[in-house]
């Protein structure tokens, strides 16, 4: 994974230290860093005199990064209760003297660990049964959470053939010859994901955290950036590509032990994987957002398994 290390505690400076410390009301006495995060800056564990805090900052002018903190801290502040994610406790949003402008956000939340790397068999499980706890959690009917099938356009398939009549480059000729077939199927991409349950829509290594105690049930979701409306069986389908990728098992293998939730409809997952493979592989033949170099290839390396699983399940 084209991951990012994260910076910690001691290289931010003193100013924007001495605020958290401040907001904290406790001094910092210890602090773990989380890494593998796509997303530039900070984000650490930070154990105070007074408690514990997960702690996420920012300095930059890329536009869409601040927005994406902005959006994190948003979304998390209105998650209903229940939800597997930690609660805001705070959000800094300001030019500090000689510094510059950071946006720093906290979250209640004890320290956790990431998954292992690579993803081993109970690890996995642990992760889906995150997935199947958002997925049983009823999404707010109010902004800032919207239906699933708003970020997709059914029609990406038909500008992906515009493009790249003869196939998109690096990808399999299958698709050139599937371009009708997949077509069709992103355009249901609206009926197909409509619910009314909470969608997370990024889970991978680096937004999902276990609890460290043998046994232990109590692990959590963060980075809701993209907190939406959608259907039960979304969060995992999005979520089996990412496993692949980072060492896990193939996705139809890890439907074997973990099935999608009952109900679920296998024309409405090819629908809604139709339409993150062209989303995916349109995306990443553009050039990188600003401040995010990783953000292509990731995309490129997601719309591979997608494609894959796609065929597959097409018997293709």
């Amino acid at each position: 994974m084209n991951a990012q290390p994260r910076p910690g505690w001691a290289d931010l400076p003193p100013v924007v230290r001495a605020r958290i410390t401040e907001n904290l009301g406790g001094r910092v006495i210890a602090w773990t860093s989380y890494d593998h995060g796509m997303m530039p800056g900070y984000a650490m564990h930070l154990q105070t005199t007074e408690g514990q805090a997960y702690v996420k900052a920012y300095h930059a002018p890329d536009p869409l990064t601040n927005y994406g903190f902005r959006s994190e801290a948003e979304v998390t502040a209105h998650l209903p209760e229940g939800a597997p994610a930690p609660q805001l406790l705070w959000l800094i949003d300001e030019e500090f003297e000689g510094s510059g402008s950071w946006t720093v956000a906290a979250y209640s939340m004890r320290l956790l660990r990431r998954p292992a790397d690579p993803w081993e068999a109970d690890d996995i499980a642990s992760a889906v049964r995150l997935a199947r706890r958002i997925s049983e959690t009823r999404a707010p009917a109010h902004e800032p959470f919207r239906d699933v099938a708003a970020y997709f356009q059914g029609d990406v398939w038909a500008r992906v053939a515009e493009e790249h009549a003869d196939g998109p480059p690096g990808f399999t000729p299958w698709i050139a010859e599937r371009y009708a077939l997949l077509d069709s199927l992103a355009v249901q991409v609206g009926d197909a994901t409509r619910g009314d349950r909470l969608v997370h829509g990024t889970l991978r290594r680096d937004t999902v955290l276990l609890d460290p105690r043998p046994g232990g049930s109590d692990g959590l979701v963060v980075d809701w950036i993209h907190g939406v409306r959608g259907a039960p069986f979304l969060d995992q389908v999005m979520m089996l590509p990412s496993l692949q990728i980072e060492g896990g098992p193939p996705p139809e293998r890890v439907l074997e032990r973990h099935p999608f939730p009952a109900g679920t409809e296998p024309d409405a997952v090819n629908a809604y994987l139709a339409a993150i493979a062209g989303y995916l592989v349109h995306q990443s033949s553009q050039p990188p957002p600003p401040g995010l170099p990783h953000h292509r290839p990731a995309q490129r390396a997601h719309a591979h398994v997608c494609v894959d699983w796609l065929r597959r399940r097409l018997g293709g």
